[in-house]
């Protein structure tokens, strides 16, 4: 029998890990400790996307800093502000608050724009059509679970409206960091991060029906 490689273990790992939070984020009886698990689940996820790809650790690690980086505190000037995303706040379920922001909020840009990155990556397209199609599906996938991030109250907005500038604040800053990505990485494990950008969306797909 053949030892799985990284990134079929990555896919089996985090198969189990988000059937087991989905469920108990749909029965309202485990709902509230599972919750408590989110910003463990936010870095195990992305920790386990990083490893996947085999080879490229260190520059995909330095990449993740700088993009954790760029969205912590392009989320904290948002926050202070009001300008930028609009008027919106954190609440707990994401973690503890650094300058009003959970540092998890960073892991959250580094895991979506890196799989979103690896998703279009090796397409043979325009480089810079690829990086807008990417920032457009990190938008997409937000305005997707805007409402249920609302739900269970990983943040709220002002008057419980999005504004439309969010959105344009998000694809901004996305497109910014996916031409950053494509400017230092050499390489990212395409499979893994189709997974794991599939995976999201069908978490809060199935959740949005149960909250």
């Amino acid at each position: 029998m053949n030892k799985w490689n990284r990134t079929q273990r990555s896919i089996f790992f985090l198969t189990c890990v988000y059937i087991v939070g989905t469920f108990g984020i749909c029965a309202e009886v485990s709902r509230e400790q599972i919750l408590l698990l989110t910003p463990i689940n936010l870095v195990f996820t992305t920790g386990m996307y990083l490893w996947s790809n085999e080879g490229f650790e260190r520059p995909l690690i330095r990449a993740s800093i700088l993009v954790a980086l760029i969205g912590f505190f392009v989320e904290v000037a948002g926050v202070k502000t009001g300008v930028l995303f609009g008027s919106y706040y954190y609440g707990p379920t994401l973690g503890p608050h650094i300058l009003e922001v959970p540092p998890t909020m960073g892991v959250n840009w580094v895991l979506l724009s890196l799989s979103s990155f690896g998703i279009f990556f090796h397409l043979k397209w325009n480089k810079y059509l690829k990086m807008i199609l990417a920032a457009a599906l990190m938008v997409g996938l937000d305005y997707f679970i805007e409402p249920v991030a609302m739900g269970l109250d990983f943040w709220q907005w002002e008057g419980d409206i999005v504004p439309f500038k969010n959105y344009v604040m998000w694809f901004s800053t996305a497109a910014i960091i996916q031409y950053i990505l494509y400017r230092i990485l050499p390489d990212i494990n395409q499979k893994t991060s189709l997974f794991v950008f599939s995976l999201q969306f069908v978490f809060f797909l199935i959740i949005r029906f149960f909250i």
